[in-house]
């Protein structure tokens, strides 16, 4: 541990997919809470301290507005603020929440996996296993995607990934409120941020402007999302291409040059481009 260059990372972070798609509290919620700056009834432990209900005594004000109750304080869905106890609780929030039937048994089945092959718990003893936990990202394409964490507390990468030599420290401690074990596992040291940042970049895609073959055309990509789940149709005179997607082929000119060029792009995304 006091070596450091642990990152524990592929306990929620193991390729392909480069995410667990499951749940943790990495302790977001927990520093935003006791940071000293939000003002008066936050300090180092006040997270680990504050009341909070559990499923005997929950009550519908306790959790976020719906259609069924749209005046609901969402007081467990908001930015700490000075003398409240606001706060995010993220899938405390959802669980066992009889407005949003439909994501129960999946959040059910997540919070379930770290008891096996023991039997599920009570639905009450999940709820308290739920506090201030939010679903793990993907970390494709980070670089371009500031700012970081649920409740973007970080402008950089190199801010994200100090925040845990915090957490983990805090975890081994004992002082992080229904933390993630996989933090204990963590054991990183300063010099470690650098390189750690260097290779979270090297999981970027290659976003480019080049040029065509077409003597002095140059191409112009654009970045296009999918919609449910399709790619925009590309123009004239355009082509876009994919991973996980079908892929379009590139227009080629009557003379054998070609009006563009395959781009790397993400799972996610079309890149479209066009001669110019």
């Amino acid at each position: 541990m006091a070596a450091g260059q642990i990152g524990n990372c592929l306990a929620c972070y193991a390729a392909p997919n480069l995410t667990d798609f499951k749940l943790h509290n990495t302790s977001v919620a927990q520093r935003e809470y006791d940071g000293p700056a939000v003002g008066v009834g936050h300090v180092l432990g006040s997270f680990a301290a504050f009341s909070i209900p559990n499923l005997a005594t929950r009550t519908v004000n306790d959790l976020p507005a719906t259609e069924q109750h749209p005046s609901t304080s969402d007081r467990f869905r908001s930015i700490p603020t000075a003398g409240t106890t606001l706060t995010d609780l993220g899938v405390w929030i959802v669980f066992a929440n009889p407005d949003m039937p439909n994501l129960q048994a999946k959040i059910r089945a997540i919070l379930r996996d770290e008891h096996l092959p023991l039997p599920c718990p009570a639905d009450s003893v999940l709820l308290d296993e739920a506090i201030a936990r939010f679903k793990t990202p993907g970390i494709r394409d980070l670089d371009h995607s500031a700012p970081y964490m649920h409740n973007s507390k970080f402008d950089t990468l190199d801010n994200a990934v100090g925040f845990y030599l915090g957490s983990s420290s805090s975890a081994r401690a004992g002082t992080l409120r229904n933390g993630a074990n996989a933090l204990k596992g963590i054991a990183l040291l300063p010099a470690d941020i650098s390189p750690l940042v260097a290779f979270l970049k090297s999981l970027n895609e290659d976003y480019q402007q080049g040029r065509s073959t077409k003597a002095g055309a140059t191409s112009r990509c654009t970045i296009h999302r999918q919609r449910n789940g399709r790619p925009p149709t590309p123009r004239a005179g355009a082509f876009s291409s994919s991973r996980g997607s079908p892929a379009y082929f590139p227009k080629i000119n009557a003379d054998g040059t070609n009006l563009g060029y395959t781009v790397g792009t993400p799972y996610d995304s079309f890149l479209i481009c066009s001669a110019r």
